[in-house]
């Protein structure tokens, strides 16, 4: 299990640091989720509740890929304790897919597409959600947040870009379907402890199915050789010469 989660923690880090410079830098926002969506959702898939180890650490990877946004100073600035706080708090909600895997088992769910494809959306909705309640909650009594940008020497409303940055999420959503099903295709989204125990009981199966095998085969093997020297002992009798008959 440690490994299975440092594997997709190590890989959703990284990619989620340009996943949110590469949008943020696109549609000139602030975006709180990308490949964090998929990420998590794959680690709750395989391991339930202990999934939720990713989430501080992809919360670091979208403040890490905030603060070294590109060009756009007043996007960086909206980076702050808050922003992670919120993420993480947004991401966590999918922690809930637990109940339902542990009560509908997860294989029926991930194979049943329809259902699959309603807890993604629900998820979507359920991340932003949090992530912008708790992003306007956590900004309560900070005064004005505004800053002023050198770049096209305006002033903007940091409150206002950190809560509506929610809406650009949709890369995630993206993310989190079409990399979702191809997970799904490989083989990859499942519960990774039943996995293992299924493997392990085919192994055991195999075990005693080529023992069985090898056993047959002696016996077989046995039987032949057994029969040949029968054959053999008779051959030899009649090849004899009756020399009592003969005197």
């Amino acid at each position: 299990m440690v490994f299975d989660l440092f594997i997709l923690t190590a890989i959703g880090f990284v990619l989620e640091i340009f996943a949110i410079k590469f949008s943020g830098a696109v549609f000139k926002c602030a975006p709180s989720a990308a490949i964090s969506l998929l990420i998590v959702f794959v680690a709750v898939v395989r391991w339930n509740w202990w999934g939720l180890l990713t989430v501080p650490f992809m919360a670091l990877g979208v403040y890490l890929g905030g603060v070294n946004m590109d060009y756009f100073d007043y996007l960086r600035a909206v980076y702050d304790w808050r922003m992670y706080l919120s993420s993480a708090a947004g991401l966590s909600m999918i922690g809930l897919n637990s109940i339902f895997f542990i009560k509908f088992k997860t294989k029926k769910i991930i194979n049943n597409m329809g259902l699959l494809l309603i807890m993604m959306a629900v998820d979507y909705i359920l991340v932003c959600g949090v992530q912008m309640l708790i992003y306007g909650v956590s900004t309560i009594g900070a005064g004005e947040m505004v800053y002023y940008s050198n770049l096209d020497e305006e002033f903007h409303d940091l409150r206002l870009i950190g809560e509506f940055g929610v809406a650009y999420n949709t890369f995630g959503l993206v993310a989190l379907g079409v990399g979702g099903f191809v997970l799904r295709s490989q083989g990859v989204l499942c519960n990774a402890k039943a996995r293992i125990l299924e493997d392990k009981k085919n192994a055991e199966l195999d075990r005693e199915f080529n023992k069985f095998t090898i056993e047959e085969g002696d016996c077989s093997i046995k039987e032949e050789k057994d029969n040949l020297q029968v054959g053999t002992e008779e051959v030899g009798e009649a090849s004899e010469p009756k020399t009592d008959e003969a005197e």
